[in-house]
């Protein structure tokens, strides 16, 4: 099982031995359809920004992409790196 895929810590005490239960709610409650959902967030706010020509449609179309390529894994990836502006 994916990690990502989790809904909580607790998936297999009341649900887990039910695939098709899990498999109904995970595209919807795991972690990875949270980073999902707030990816969508994101672009829609761009495409926001981009209506109010505040950003450029082809930064728009950037986001859009890149949201669409972006997994959990990649994301809990890049919160684990030093961030380049902290002290050393």
């Amino acid at each position: 099982m994916n990690a990502f895929d989790s809904i909580s810590p607790i998936d297999y005490r009341y649900y887990g031995s039910n695939k098709a239960i899990f498999t109904k709610l995970k595209d919807y409650l795991s972690e990875a359809a949270g980073i999902k959902y707030r990816l969508h967030v994101e672009r829609t706010l761009v495409e926001a920004l981009a209506d109010k020509r505040l950003c450029s449609r082809a930064v728009a179309k950037e986001v859009e992409i890149a949201c669409e390529q972006i997994t959990a894994e990649e994301v809990y990836a890049k919160r684990k790196r030093p961030s380049m502006t902290s002290e050393r």
